[in-house]
């Protein structure tokens, strides 16, 4: 009496289910990660970029980098020069002459300045 398949058949059917179930466990896994990690590249903002000193810090706009050139640091877009715009700061340590009256008396006092042609010209503020 004869109560199922031969051996071979019971065997061989259940090798090709779980070939089939793990392949398409991988399958679905590796549809769900792409979909994961593209939903977060077009979800997800970068952090900005961060120029620290020790006397400041600020956030670079997109591909601008920042480097020291004496006692400046100077700031560039990003692409090949020239360059439509830089950006340039001095930092100075305070002192006993950085308060509000000593740099309105430096703004009054006239400055000279040569002109291209051997001339020059002195400037005035008017302090309103």
């Amino acid at each position: 009496m004869r109560l199922g398949a031969p051996i071979e058949t019971v065997f061989s059917g259940a090798l090709r289910f779980w070939i089939a179930s793990i392949g398409s466990l991988l399958a679905v896994l590796a549809i769900l990660t792409v979909a994961g990690v593209a939903v977060i590249e077009l979800t997800v903002s970068r952090p900005p970029d961060p120029f620290r000193t020790g006397s400041f810090e600020f956030n670079l706009a997109p591909g601008w980098w920042c480097d020291t050139e004496g006692a400046e640091y100077v700031c560039y877009p990003g692409g090949k020069p020239p360059y439509s715009a830089i950006a340039i700061m001095a930092v100075k340590e305070r002192g006993a002459d950085d308060n509000l009256s000593a740099y309105e008396r430096h703004l009054r006092e006239p400055k000279a300045r040569a002109g291209k042609a051997g001339g020059g010209t002195t400037s005035s503020t008017v302090v309103m």
